[in-house]
C-alpha cells in the first residue's frame, strides 16, 4: 500500500481497470437476465403457418368476383368442401386477416382482350383540326393535314375567312387554275387512328365557286370528291378510282357575297386500326379559268381507340364436383413478415471474444496490482 501512496498514477490506473471490470460484469449480468425477455418479445421467428384463402364467389363461374381473405394459422383444421360452398375453419392462437384494397375480379377467358389491340373508348371527333381553326403552315395548308396534287394544274392553298366559312373564323381554301388536261386534282389528307369493327359517322362541309356558277353551264366541270383508305395509305394515287365518292354539291358564283355551304354525312366501319381520309377537287375538263374550293367542319365521330392492358395471367374460374377453385390475376401469398437484423445482436455469453478480452483485462489488472504492491 505504501507503494500505491507513493505513486498516485498507479492508483488511478488500478481504479480505472476496476471500474472497467465492474461495467463489463454489469453488462454481462444484464444480458444474462434479459435474454429470456427478448426471446419472448417481437424478435421470435414466425412459426411455420399454412396460408388459406376463403374466396366468396357470387353468380355464375363466368361472372364470379372473388374477394379473398388471407388467414395465417398455426394449426389449421380443414372442413370438407361442398360443390357450392368453400369453407375453411381455422383454429389458431394468432390470426391475421388482410382485405385487399382492390378486389380481384374473375373474368371469363373468352372475353379477355388481346394485349395491344385497340378497344373502344370515349366517343370523340377523331379528325385533328377538322374545323380548321388551329392555324395553317407556310404553304397555306391547315395544320395536321398534308397536301397532294397531280401535274398540269396550278394550286394555291390558303386560309379562307368570312363570309366563306361554315363555322368559326377559318376554313381551308384551295384555288385551282390553269388546268390544261382532263381530270386535274388537288387535295388534302389525314391519317386517323380508329378501332376496327366500330361504326363511325363521317361529316363533311364545303362549297364550290366558279366563274360560271352553274353546273349546267360548266357541264359539271368543277366537282369535289372524298375517299377513305382502309387500311391507311399516304399516296392518293394508290386509292382505287372506285373508292372516290363524288360530293353532290352545286357550283356557286366565284365572287358572290352570299354563298351556301353544303353538308354530306355517311357512316363507315373500319377493318384496320388506321384509316386515311382524302378530300380533293376535281376539274373535269381542260379549263384555264379559276375556281375556289372550300373545306370546313370535318368530323369523324366514334369510339376513340384505347390500347388494352397486358394481362399476365387469366382470370379463369374452374369448378369441380368436390371443390371450387378460383384463380385471379393478382395472387395473394400468405407468409410471415421478413425479419430484419436477424442474427445481428451479439450474444455475450457464447462469444469467445468477450471472454478472451475479459481474461486480458484481468491479467492487466493483476499485473498492475502486483507492480503497485511490490514495485518495479
Amino acid at each position: 500500500m505504501d507503494a500505491i501512496r507513493e505513486n498516485p498514477r498507479r492508483m488511478i490506473l488500478i481504479g480505472l481497470v476496476i471500474l472497467v471490470l465492474i461495467c463489463l460484469v454489469a453488462v454481462l449480468v444484464f444480458r444474462i437476465f434479459t435474454a429470456g425477455d427478448e426471446v419472448a418479445g417481437g424478435n421470435t421467428s414466425t412459426p411455420t403457418s399454412a396460408a388459406t384463402a376463403e374466396p366468396t364467389v357470387a353468380g355464375t363461374p363466368e361472372e364470379a368476383t372473388a374477394t379473398p381473405t388471407r388467414v395465417l394459422s398455426e394449426t389449421p383444421t380443414v372442413v370438407p368442401l361442398s360443390e357450392t360452398t368453400t369453407a375453411i375453419t381455422p383454429t389458431a392462437t394468432t390470426t391475421l386477416t388482410a382485405t385487399p384494397t382492390r378486389p380481384a375480379t374473375v373474368a371469363a377467358q373468352g372475353n379477355v382482350p388481346a394485349a395491344g389491340v385497340p378497344q373502344p373508348g370515349s366517343i370523340e371527333n377523331l379528325i385533328k383540326n377538322g374545323d380548321f381553326e388551329q392555324g395553317f403552315d407556310q404553304r397555306g395548308v391547315a395544320l395536321q393535314w398534308e397536301p397532294f396534287k397531280n401535274d398540269s394544274v396550278q394550286a394555291m392553298y390558303g386560309r379562307e375567312t368570312f363570309p366563306y366559312v361554315e363555322s368559326g373564323s377559318s376554313a381551308q381554301r384551295i384555288t385551282v387554275l390553269g388546268a390544261s388536261e382532263f381530270n386535274r386534282h388537288v387535295g388534302i389528307y389525314q391519317q386517323i387512328d380508329v378501332v376496327p369493327g366500330q361504326v363511325y359517322s363521317l361529316t363533311l362541309h364545303g362549297q364550290i365557286r366558279s366563274g360560271l356558277g352553274d353546273v349546267n353551264k360548266s357541264s359539271f366541270g368543277y366537282r369535289m370528291q372524298y375517299a377513305v383508305s382502309d387500311p391507311s395509305l399516304k399516296n392518293w394515287q394508290n386509292v382505287p378510282e372506285a373508292n372516290w365518292i363524288e360530293l353532290p354539291w352545286d357550283e356557286q358564283l366565284l365572287n358572290a357575297s352570299v354563298t351556301k355551304f353544303y353538308s354530306y354525312t355517311t357512316t363507315i366501319k373500319p377493318t384496320s386500326t388506321q384509316i386515311t381520309l382524302f378530300t380533293r377537287t376535281w376539274n373535269k375538263w381542260p379549263d384555264p379559268g379559276e375556281a375556289h374550293y372550300t373545306f370546313d367542319s370535318f368530323s369523324l365521330v366514334g369510339p376513340a381507340p384505347v390500347t388494352a392492358p397486358l394481362l399476365t395471367s387469366g382470370g379463369a374460374t374452374t369448378t369441380t364436383p368436390a371443390t371450387t377453385t378460383t384463380t385471379t390475376e393478382e395472387a395473394m401469398v400468405d407468409k410471415g413478415l421478413p425479419k430484419t437484423g436477424a442474427g445481428d445482436q451479439a450474444n455475450f455469453v457464447h462469444d469467445g471474444r468477450f471472454w478472451g478480452g475479459l481474461l486480458v483485462l484481468l491479467l492487466l489488472a493483476a499485473g498492475a496490482v502486483y507492480r503497485a504492491k511490490w514495485g518495479y
